[in-house]
């Protein structure tokens, strides 16, 4: 592949900002985990090794309420890198015309994991009011009363929050400073704007390619097992890669389309794993569409 970037970076956050937003997801549990240095210690003398290079860290509990949650979170993640563009410091931008798709599809997991949480919640409340006796139980010798939290604190540690802001144009930048301190950051708060707005810009190509590469991969196998997903991921994908390309470039907006006629618009998949020929077609135009590419990839 190409290393050449032809993705276009001389955006200005005005260009940007009426129609787009920057979104961060922050996920926080309770990790039900904990270091314990005097388990290592003991560790580190049975295998005569030094007690500073190792660690052992023991979970405090079992609980398929607390690992829905943890999995729940993981969907969640997803979903936020789905619908949005990578930005700095863990942030995305949003498209305004994916906000309620963005919304509903990570507010439903919002939902679920608070409905997980408090079933652990429950269930801790349950476990501390019994003396932690399962806990103590399942730990033996390892236990520590003291690793465990009161209840009336356990459920502040769970949340999945939404936090959405407006572009921020570096120019509009006015704390009072020195005139060369305050030009120097403005130019590095630029360059910054310009890095982050070079990774939003390549990554709709970079899903495409990768959505493409796996197909024609697959395509090529004539022994390859696939399922329905192979061509209904492209689909979903195409469906919003026209609002994630924020810039409307024209060469994406084009492959896009070209995507969309050839690959998306198979609806027998029955008939791809079972017609060589029509395999090998549709394999030809991903292998088309993938060379479009060089250059963005």
């Amino acid at each position: 592949m190409s290393n050449r970037k032809q993705t276009t970076t001389s955006a200005t956050p005005d260009d940007l900002s009426t129609q787009n937003m920057l979104v961060k997801l922050r996920i926080n549990r309770w990790g039900a985990k904990k270091n314990d240095s005097d388990i290592a210690m003991e560790v580190a003398k049975s295998k005569n090794s030094d007690e500073e290079l190792g660690k052992f860290t023991k979970s405090l509990l079992k609980s398929e309420a607390l690992d829905n949650f943890r999995k729940t979170g993981r969907k969640a993640r997803k979903l936020h890198k789905y619908y949005s563009l990578p930005w700095g410091d863990g942030e995305g931008i949003l498209p305004a015309k994916l906000y309620f798709k963005y919304t509903e599809a990570v507010g439903e997991k919002q939902r679920e994991g608070m409905k997980y949480a408090d079933e652990f919640v429950a269930e801790y409340k349950i476990q501390w009011n019994d003396g932690l006796k399962d806990y103590r139980k399942g730990l033996g010798d390892m236990f520590n009363e003291d690793d465990y939290p009161e209840p009336n604190r356990i459920r502040a540690k769970f949340g999945i929050y939404i936090r959405i802001r407006p572009i921020e144009d570096p120019n509009d930048f006015r704390v009072k400073m020195s005139g060369d301190t305050s030009k120097d950051l403005k130019k590095q708060m630029l360059s910054d704007f310009q890095d982050n707005m070079k990774d939003a810009l390549r990554s709709p190509i970079m899903r495409l390619f990768e959505q493409l590469q796996h197909v024609q991969e697959k395509l090529r196998d004539n022994d390859a097992v696939f399922r329905d997903s192979l061509i209904g991921n492209v689909q979903s994908l195409v469906d919003i890669l026209p609002s994630l390309n924020i810039l409307n470039d024209p060469k994406i907006a084009a492959m896009i389309k070209q995507t969309d006629k050839e690959i998306c618009s198979v609806s027998d998949v029955k008939a791809l794993r079972s017609d060589p020929k029509y395999r090998k077609e549709v394999a030809k135009s991903a292998d088309a569409i993938l060379k479009s590419m060089k250059g963005y990839v």
